[in-house]
């Protein structure tokens, strides 16, 4: 009689399970035992936020005061001890409008500076190409193009064709 060694089923957890329980807390473990890394609140709304890795100093956002694993509450002078940014804690909740406002204040500073980078490789305007001794015979350049006839067009369009 030959058996078989074999890996004994185990279940997976589903994410659905977590609407099943009763009390936040237990949803919070639920969710932290899956490898969830949200799960804290955004840090406090100082004036600033630094970063841990390279110690820039950046202006307080939702989205970054959320990645609490990437940045720390700090003062604007990227001073990180809590006696120097606690004062800067806006405790006053945003309205809809100034929320609005924000967004529309980071979505031009984020165009303003990829405008900058783009522009900075601009070629402006290429100089005519047109030779001393004009082009050879039928060439037409892009500015006379408006200026040929339709019927020398119709023609072009079938010798390319046929």
């Amino acid at each position: 009689m030959t058996q078989y060694a074999g890996a004994t089923p185990v279940a997976k957890p589903s994410y659905k399970e977590v609407f099943d329980l009763e009390t936040e807390d237990a949803r919070t473990q639920y969710m932290r035992g899956l490898g969830a890394k949200n799960l804290e609140s955004p840090l406090p709304r100082s004036s600033h936020l630094r970063i841990k890795a390279n110690g820039r100093v950046l202006p307080w956002d939702e989205m970054l005061a959320e990645q609490q694993e990437l940045v720390e509450c700090c003062d604007a002078n990227g001073n990180t001890d809590p006696s120097a940014w606690l004062p800067t804690v806006d405790q006053s909740e945003h309205s809809t409008e100034e929320k609005e406002l924000l967004m529309m204040q980071a979505r031009a500073q984020v165009l303003s500076h990829a405008g900058a980078i783009q522009n900075q490789y601009n070629q402006g305007i290429a100089p005519n190409p047109k030779p001393d001794g004009g082009y050879p015979e039928g060439v037409i350049s892009y500015e006379d193009i408006d200026k040929v006839q339709r019927d020398s067009l119709n023609n072009l369009i079938a010798m390319a064709e046929g």
